[in-house]
């Protein structure tokens, strides 16, 4: 063991030298690097020229600071960092200016949810007069005088139900999804503006204890970590058909509520998620048993018993603990990427989105249509593209102009370089689409063991009405046992599918063909389905 002897008298001379006098610095915010969920704030701070220890605090700054991200660096040779400390701070005296900001926003986030509810009642009527058509096909309404309608009819209403439900349930999920989000940004402000309200605005003071062995003056930064704020990418999508191509410019949506303007800062957004960092889960020892006797039988004759210690849900068992104009340079490394913004940005601390441009890229972009007629008669035109950028384009909206027309929006996943994709560019009105019931039959065969059996043929027409060529796809499915005893087989009138199984999907097919101009193609798409006598069949 070493002992240190420190002399008294020398501990006595640290004990009564006088702490070093604590100044008020003017610190502005100078840089921000954003990233999808959080971002790291820097501010610069000016050192006056002294010589010996001196503290230097930087009030007012957000509540919504890790307290254990801060840091503070210097590039000056004669500056030396003792310690760095944060105090919570109150102030007494309510910001009238931030009150006023306040209301503003919550009064549009009411205006937003109540517009939003509006949607959500319109999908409900609009499902009601659904059912109600629903209603009357099935209590025989509209029937004429010569009987029933056709059966193109009800494929018809049919197709029509489908899409008017989807499109209206689409609606509401979207329209929830989007109040359960302005829910929670009305109660944080609430919350922000009762305290404002009552008085009592927080904020934290950072401290930082230098010594300097020079009387020169010198630069510090302070950085420091916030959750409130975060970036998400955007792209307008602009395809050129005649010359297939794509323009696409990527775009960033900057969100911060931290209660701190960005002005004038250097910005940079980074595609790393640090919030998401971490140790890897552990899988932990997965054990099965059998049930007490007494739980088995009555789990068989169909009881729940209050408590079991059996055979538990994997999902839950193994799940995780629990833990968002001038070109931009784009610095990409082997696992994320950022984008370094130029000039200055400003950035407003209520919520307000500043959108951004990352990038324009001009890309080359093979075009056909896929076409769903058991689903839709109407086509859809499809662009495919191999993505050859540095970096990922990450999860975004994109907004879709096809030939100068503005033809929809949807969502692109991720696309790593090197990946392909195919972008639905919007309905093509050029292809005519009709399909109908064209035969079918039930029946029962057998002399010992009898069985039942079902088919239904279709027929498929599809014309390119282009003045080009076009490579067209129909898809279709045929049904998948998942019982030994249901047999179901592709009739032998239908025309052979190009391709079986699209996308690793069971049971779905594709006829892939090159259409002339002009050129109309019949598809015959049948199949027979055999199962035991009087058995019912689920989902057919």
């Amino acid at each position: 063991m070493i002992r240190l002897v420190v002399p008294a008298a020398l501990l006595a001379a640290a004990a009564a030298a006088p702490a070093p006098a604590q100044t008020d610095a003017p610190a502005p915010i100078t840089a921000v690097t954003v990233y999808p969920g959080g971002a790291e704030v820097t501010r610069r701070i000016a050192v006056e020229a002294a010589t010996g220890e001196q503290a230097i605090r930087i009030p007012n700054l957000t509540i919504g600071l890790d307290p254990a991200s801060l840091r503070a660096a210097t590039d000056a040779e004669h500056l030396e960092i003792a310690s760095v400390d944060v105090e919570h701070a109150f102030s007494a005296e309510a910001n009238q200016a931030e009150a006023r900001a306040l209301e503003a926003r919550i009064d549009r986030l009411e205006a937003e949810r109540a517009a939003l509810e509006d949607a959500v009642r319109a999908a409900e009527r609009q499902l009601a007069l659904v059912e109600a058509l629903v209603r009357g096909a099935a209590d025989g309404e509209g029937e004429g005088e010569s009987g029933p309608p056709p059966v193109e009819h009800w494929q018809d209403m049919l197709g029509f139900i489908g899409e008017a439900s989807a499109a209206a349930y689409a609606r509401q999920r979207e329209a929830r999804r989007e109040i359960e989000a302005i829910e929670a940004e009305l109660e944080k402000a609430q919350g922000e503006l009762a305290l404002l309200r009552d008085g009592s605005r927080q904020s934290y003071t950072a401290v930082i204890a230098l010594a300097s062995a020079e009387a020169e003056p010198g630069d510090l930064t302070l950085t420091y970590r916030v959750g409130d704020a975060g970036w998400r990418p955007l792209y307008d999508a602009r395809i050129d058909t005649s010359a297939e191509t794509l323009e696409l410019t990527q775009l960033a949506e900057v969100i911060q509520r931290t209660g701190e303007p960005w002005d004038g800062v250097s910005l940079s957004l980074a595609t790393s998620q640090p919030h998401l960092g971490g140790p890897l889960p552990e899988l932990e020892t997965w054990f099965v048993d059998l049930q007490p006797e007494a739980v088995a039988k009555e789990l068989r004759r169909g009881g729940a018993p209050a408590s079991s210690d059996g055979f538990a849900d994997e999902a839950e068992q193994m799940a995780p603990a629990p833990a968002p104009e001038p070109p931009v340079a784009l610095v990409a490394g082997d696992f994320s990427a950022t984008y370094v913004v130029p000039g200055r940005v400003h950035v407003p601390a209520d919520g307000t989105a500043k959108k951004v441009r990352l990038d324009r890229l001009d890309l080359g972009l093979s075009l056909h249509a896929s076409v769903v007629p058991a689903l839709s008669p109407v086509a859809h035109l499809v662009g495919r593209l191999t993505w050859e950028g540095e970096a990922p384009l990450l999860p975004g909206q994109v907004s879709l102009y096809r030939d100068g027309a503005f033809v929809g929006r949807h969502g692109l996943a991720m696309l790593r370089p090197g990946e392909e994709r195919e972008l639905s560019l919007g309905a093509d009105e050029r292809i005519a689409v009709e399909r109908r019931l064209a035969g079918g039959e039930r029946g029962s065969s057998g002399l010992i063991r009898t069985e039942e059996s079902e088919s239904r043929l279709y027929r498929t027409e599809i014309t390119n009405h282009h003045d080009r060529p076009l490579g067209i796809a129909v898809l279709d499915r045929m049904p998948v046992p998942r019982h030994e005893d249901i047999e179901v087989e592709l009739m032998s009138e239908s025309t052979a599918p190009t391709e079986r199984d699209v996308d690793d999907r069971e049971g779905v097919l594709a006829w892939r063909h090159d259409y002339a101009p002009g050129e109309t193609r019949v598809i015959e798409f049948g199949y027979r389905v055999r199962f035991p006598e009087e058995a019912l069949l689920t989902n057919f």
